[in-house]
């Protein structure tokens, strides 16, 4: 399941490829797409794993995971995510009970002996949190925590450019480096929680976090002993090196995308069109993203003084943590109510637009919300003050510029 929109794009200098490290082969070549473009859906992809052939008749090739109480089943999930959400191509989000329960239910039909998720995802830990539990017969390991953002790399000006000339970010960290580690080793002699290790190791940078997150476990523990070949397979060893490419430096996953234009911002020659035009499109972004910030910001201000006024809420809760920490208690969901926070995010973008990939990680906003007991109509209330002060805003501004022009 992939959107597979890239290896066929005309923007693809190399039709029909992929490559996810420089001087890398082609990784397109053979593989087998069963559902593409619209189709990768959450309800698709929950329906897939929970292997429910009725609901995916007539889409794709219609195959599910039709695994027994025997089988060693291996899930690999990469996208955008927030705190509570992972992405898809075609909305709505994948929210994390909605994946939780597809597992236990997987698990409580015996659709596996023993499951193995590996998620790709800013935030991702946010997704198991509070949730597997020790005796589900699932182990999942994500490429960040809770609260933080996973990392691009493999991109533009990292080391010596990539031999073909792609000036993109060609992985993420955590994922290249469980793949290039399984493609460096013996996985029927590497366990699973040695590839863990070396991920967690090289994904930090050595647990020092900087340009790095912290990859982390949950689930059933009792058998992570295990080789990784019960759930990869086995494979011949034809790993080569990467020398002279530095995965030393790498962007958060959120400006991976803004890399090309970065790239071309910088090598291009002082005073050129190509200079201007990446500056302006990267300024474009920059406006775009601060402009949302604010506006959650604001509405998080909104909802505050409404809840305390009303005495909904702790008359003390500075409405600032709603934005800038984490979430206290990690041994439990990050928020209580999913359905309050679906309700919160869909009112937002109903009204505001879509968070898109940037603006997924404000999903921690709409959890916190959720948690002081906010609403719906609570929320609805907020973005009509806060569009109603722009507008104002905007008046103002007009007013200034006609009052200026008339008096110059």
């Amino acid at each position: 399941m992939m959107y597979d929109d890239v290896a066929h794009s005309p923007f693809n200098p190399y039709p029909g490829q992929l490559f996810n490290r420089p001087g890398g082969k082609d990784v397109y070549e053979g593989i087998t797409i069963d559902y593409r473009g619209k189709d990768v859906n959450a309800s698709n992809f929950l329906a897939v794993l929970r292997g429910n052939e009725t609901a995916m008749k007539g889409i794709g090739s219609g195959r599910v995971l039709d695994s027994g109480p025997h089988d060693h089943v291996f899930v690999y999930y990469a996208d955008h995510g927030g705190p509570g959400i992972l992405g898809m191509p075609e909305p709505p989000y994948l929210y994390a009970d909605d994946l939780n329960a597809a597992l236990e239910d997987k698990h409580k039909a015996g659709g596996f002996k023993k499951l193995v998720i590996y998620v790709e995802a800013c935030e991702s830990g946010s997704i198991f949190q509070g949730f597997l539990r020790s005796k589900s017969n699932v182990y999942a390991v994500t490429a960040a925590n809770s609260v933080e953002s996973s990392w691009g790399t493999y991109c533009p000006g990292m080391g010596k450019p990539d031999p073909r000339g792609l000036n993109v970010c060609l992985g993420d960290l955590f994922s290249v480096s469980w793949m290039e580690n399984s493609d460096s080793s013996n996985l029927a002699q590497e366990t699973l929680q040695e590839q863990y290790i070396r991920v967690l190791f090289r994904t930090s940078k050595n647990l020092t976090y900087r340009l790095g997150s912290h990859t982390m476990q949950f689930g059933t523990f009792c058998w992570i002993d295990r080789p990784c070949s019960d759930f990869m397979g086995n494979h011949t060893l034809n790993f080569t090196e990467n020398r002279g490419f530095d995965d030393g430096k790498q962007v958060p996953q959120r400006d991976a995308n803004l890399m090309p234009l970065i790239y071309a911002y910088k090598t291009a020659p002082l005073g050129s069109l190509e200079r201007q035009e990446a500056y302006e499109s990267l300024s474009s972004v920059y406006r775009a993203r601060e402009a949302l910030d604010k506006s959650v910001y604001r509405v998080a201000q909104i909802v505050h003084s409404q809840i305390t006024s009303t005495s909904q809420a702790k008359p003390d809760l500075d409405f600032t943590v709603l934005n800038t920490e984490g979430f206290d208690d990690v041994s439990r969901p990050i928020v209580e109510d999913w359905d309050c926070l679906r309700d919160l995010i869909a009112t937002w973008e109903s009204m505001l637009g879509f968070l898109g990939e940037y603006g997924m990680q404000h999903s921690k906003v709409f959890a916190k919300l959720c948690n002081i007991g906010v609403d719906k109509p609570t929320l609805q209330s907020a973005i009509l003050q806060h569009q109603l002060e722009a507008m104002h805003k905007d008046a103002t501004v007009w007013e200034r510029h006609v009052h200026t022009s008339i008096s110059w």
